[in-house]
């Protein structure tokens, strides 16, 4: 059998695998989905900074393992949005060269290292490590950390403690909230009383956690949170990212009326999933088209041009968005987006120039 992209090692080696995404959020890339982009029939959903990065949990199919085997992979995205063949092929070859086609075989430790060197494994940060973890963990019905129950304890009195909390209890404890609903209603019901900084750490860690669907509509419900900027309005935008369009679409509407520079960074980081127009849905449109408008007056006035430079870019490499975004900016009669349009075009055009 020809191997020629990832998906079809992981089959040739007869194993079975999950798929998650591991740059913008922690999340699952389905099996068919995964196939696909392996053989560049689709491009990367959600690639950050012109990579994907992904982790592939996998076990033999053949042999019983205690614990799956995970790989970090981190691969270039060509100019069309695709997984590069080439990069595939290279890793390929370097993983049969050491495994042969038997990727659950026990690596020696020479193996590990040769392994870890290549330049297609990476290591993810703590928050996103610790996110996946509490994943696994709960989907293999294995215990959760020992930080588990003090972060929980913490959540439910008003995190008085919190510096003292593992990063690793309060993932888990978010992993499981659909299991633990007093837990999840404590959180809503505290948030606005946790000391800033830790709503920015518990913010950063749900971000990568699917969230209850009532627990969402109950943050939502808090219009307070809402009305005017600041730093719990913006810790609360970045816990809503597993939001949906249709349940987040009230709260954004008041955001879109006056975002700070932070916000605007954030719903392009984090929602850029509600920022993408839906085929029945016009309104998904207007959503896309206001938070550009805005963003433009924002970069107009303050004269940060480097912000929405670096915003539109972002937004121009995902997939869904980019033919959106191309069009408003391009056709738009809005004398702001004209303007960071020309020095969006002027610094790509600096940055040809110097390359040359």
């Amino acid at each position: 059998m020809t191997v020629s992209n990832l998906a079809e090692l992981l089959q040739a080696s007869q194993s079975d695998y999950r798929v998650y995404e591991m740059g913008r959020r922690v999340q699952t890339i389905a099996r068919e989905q995964f196939e696909a982009i392996s053989a560049q029939q689709q491009a990367y959903p959600c690639p950050t900074q012109a990579k994907a990065r992904f982790a592939i949990e996998f076990w033999p199919q053949l042999v019983q393992v205690q614990y799956p085997f995970i790989w970090f992979i981190e691969m270039p995205i060509d100019e069309r949005g695709l997984l590069d063949l080439e990069a595939q092929q290279h890793f390929i070859q370097q993983v049969v060269a050491l495994l042969g086609h038997q990727l659950g075989a026990e690596l020696t430790e020479e193996q590990q290292q040769q392994l870890q060197q290549s330049p297609y494994i990476f290591t993810p940060d703590q928050q996103r490590l610790a996110a996946l973890h509490a994943r696994l963990t709960r989907l293999w019905q294995q215990p959760p950390s020992v930080y588990y129950e003090m972060a929980q304890s913490a959540l439910c009195d008003g995190a008085s403690a919190w510096q003292q909390l593992g990063l690793q209890g309060i993932h888990d404890v978010l992993a499981r909230l659909i299991d633990e609903p007093k837990t999840a209603a404590a959180i809503v019901q505290n948030f606005s009383h946790y000391p800033p900084e830790f709503c920015q750490l518990l913010a950063q860690a749900a971000s990568h956690q699917q969230l209850p669907k009532t627990m969402l509509a109950a943050f939502c419900a808090q219009q307070q949170l809402w009305q005017k900027p600041s730093a719990q309005r913006l810790a609360a935008l970045e816990l809503m990212s597993s939001a949906t369009a249709e349940q987040f679409a009230e709260c954004f509407e008041q955001v879109l009326q006056q975002p700070s520079g932070d916000e605007l960074l954030l719903c392009a980081a984090r929602l850029w999933h509600i920022l993408t127009p839906q085929p029945t849905d016009n309104f998904s449109a207007e959503q896309l088209h206001r938070y550009l408008s805005q963003l433009a007056k924002h970069a107009c006035a303050n004269q940060d041009f480097n912000l929405s430079n670096a915003i539109v870019l972002d937004l121009l490499r995902l997939p869904d968005l980019k033919a959106f975004v191309l069009a408003f900016m391009r056709s738009s009669d809005h004398p702001e987006v004209m303007t960071i349009w020309q020095q969006l075009l002027l610094q790509l055009e600096e940055q040809r120039k110097g390359a040359n």
